[in-house]
């Protein structure tokens, strides 16, 4: 989800070659939080 009044985020690049979309954009008010509950 994109929330336009938040200015941090993660871009989350996308490796599916059924997919054309190439990356998500996730706003969050503590991106590294969320970057590092996506690694996991």
């Amino acid at each position: 989800a994109l929330r336009f009044w938040i200015n941090r985020g993660v871009k989350v690049e996308l490796t599916d070659a059924r997919d054309a979309t190439p990356y998500w954009l996730i706003s969050s008010k503590d991106p590294s939080a969320l970057k590092e509950a996506l690694k996991n």
